[in-house]
């Protein structure tokens, strides 16, 4: 009895972090949609200037933004993975680069914006980064040096 009990408890726990992350996925893409607004319409010009203000602080926005997104859709994709042969990729990773990509290459078609190879490599770090840590968290590790030492 007390194993199912414990069996209950857990998925409940998961659950409830399942739905935290859901509520976190739309108020973290409901301001991403605003920023991008604001770049392609020109406005917010101090918002970027502050950024760049921050030495990095750019490329740092971008990588811990989308690395954040990446964070939270592979939580509630429970780190769902494609396997091409031996190489299992991120569901939520790989749904995430796409249209961070797709949204960098349409700046190339607004006078507001400059496509910059550096922003998606930034994007890029972040979301493996952060995809990586939703794995682990997921599975109950925690992270420590050698952890990350044995994946590389």
């Amino acid at each position: 009895m007390s194993e199912r009990l414990a069996r209950f408890t857990v998925n409940v726990s998961v659950s409830l972090r399942i739905r935290r992350a859901k509520i976190a996925l739309v108020v973290l893409v409901a301001f991403l949609i605003a920023l991008v607004a604001l770049a392609d319409s020109g406005h917010g010009q101090w918002l970027f200037r502050l950024a760049r203000q921050v030495p990095a602080g750019d490329k740092a926005g971008h990588c811990v933004l989308f690395g954040a997104l990446s964070f939270l859709v592979n939580l509630i994709l429970r780190a769902a993975t494609l396997n091409l042969g031996r190489i299992a990729i991120l569901k939520g990773s790989t749904i995430v680069m796409s249209i961070v990509t797709i949204e960098e290459i349409s700046q190339l078609f607004f006078r507001s914006r400059t496509f910059d190879l550096g922003d998606l490599a930034a994007d890029l770090a972040g979301i493996c980064v952060c995809g990586w840590l939703a794995r682990k968290y997921l599975a109950g590790k925690r992270w420590t040096p050698e952890a990350v030492a044995k994946t590389l």
